[in-house]
């Protein structure tokens, strides 16, 4: 493996979590006791070489990231002899959202939208840097004691620069009876991340990008509402896939979202992924933005949403219906109530007789 030797001196601590390929645990720093997150995998002769690969991919991708809403990688250290890779990556106390939710259960509107804010503002710095993420999920969003989200676990991230070819259409690719879906070759085809969370245009193999991300978000949010990702009422996650690849059921959107909330999540569950948000997009919208979500950064600001829809003459506002659901407040206000005639004109005579008595008044021995 194309990994260099790193120059930490540290202990192993606790057992933090345990994956597919490896298991993470909590690691000090000898000289400086700062406290690490440590991917130790290991490797043997049956090793598949894509898995190598894959590593080798995700230590490059996070080595060039620096954001505060995506897990910091320190340094990377393999040895020849063992074959045990550990990668140094920063450690955030306070667990993942999914840990979170099934500890405590669904959370707060205001807590969702604050950790959707952050969730977006790491997608947007990855899909700016042409990367896409490929398993959003509650348990791969960190928590920090400051209540910061990270984005962690890169090992099926991408690079959105590499094309598949023959993509299609998802109205093209309808997934017939008794539909079983099987990974692709092609890089952007590849069946990755996990299926409560995933898009149908990943599921179907027809080519994705990084709208994907945005509809995985959505599973995310929903998550975080209700505890629960969509489909997990299935308790099958090959029926889970089928129900969203087969585009005739709308995803469930909580009922104790707000209506910015419903309309956000209509968003993200947009079938076509041309016609699904983007992460600019969403940073703007009402239920996920946040002045001041991190104090001090000086990251370039998303632009704000498009003015116009590309199939009508009417300019384009948060109010505008979406599936449904539309935001209040936002709405045109009424034109001025129209006076009765007969009002109007008794109105105007009033002010002309005012006129011809003049401002002092009638005269004493008028009859009133």
């Amino acid at each position: 493996m194309n990994v260099p030797r790193s120059t930490i001196k540290w202990t192993k601590g606790k057992l933090l979590g345990v994956g597919s390929f490896g298991n993470v645990y909590q690691g000090r720093d000898i000289d400086t006791a700062k406290f690490y997150a440590v991917k130790e995998m290991r490797f043997t002769n049956l090793t598949p070489m894509t898995r190598v690969k894959e590593v080798e991919s995700e230590i490059r991708i996070l080595q060039t990231l620096q954001h505060p809403n995506i897990v910091h990688q320190y340094d990377t250290d393999f040895n020849n002899k063992t074959n045990v890779l550990h990668i140094f990556l920063e450690f955030v106390s306070g667990g993942t959202i999914t840990q979170r939710v099934t500890r405590m259960g669904p959370l707060s509107e205001a807590i969702t939208r604050r950790f959707t804010n952050h969730i977006l503002a790491g997608l947007l710095y990855l899909h700016d840097n042409n990367i896409i993420h490929r398993d959003i999920k509650g348990a791969n969003c960190l928590i920090t004691k400051e209540d910061t989200v990270k984005i962690a676990d890169f090992g099926t991230a991408a690079d959105s620069r590499i094309s598949s070819k023959n993509f299609k259409k998802i109205a093209d690719v309808a997934p017939p009876p008794g539909f079983v879906p099987l990974p692709a070759s092609a890089e952007h085809k590849a069946l990755r991340g996990t299926s409560y969370y995933m898009a149908p245009e990943v599921i179907k193999g027809v080519g994705y990008g990084r709208r994907a991300d945005v509809w995985s978000l959505g599973c995310t949010v929903v998550e975080m509402a209700t505890a629960h990702p969509p489909w997990y009422e299935t308790k099958n996650q090959v029926a889970a896939m089928y129900r969203v690849a087969s585009g005739e059921e709308p995803v469930a959107i909580p009922e104790t979202l707000s209506t910015e909330g419903k309309n956000f999540l209509t968003w993200c569950f947009k079938r076509d992924p041309n016609d699904r948000a983007t992460t600019k997009y969403l940073l703007e919208h009402p239920f996920s933005k946040v002045e001041s979500y991190v104090k001090g950064f000086k990251g370039k600001a998303p632009p704000p949403p498009p003015k116009r829809l590309a199939n009508e003459g009417v300019p384009l506002d948060l109010g505008t219906i979406v599936g449904g659901v539309g935001l209040p407040g936002l709405s045109p206000k009424p034109p001025p109530k129209k006076e009765n005639d007969s009002n109007f004109r008794n109105k105007v005579g009033k002010v002309k007789v005012a006129a011809l008595l003049g401002a002092a008044g009638p005269p004493e021995n008028s009859k009133t």
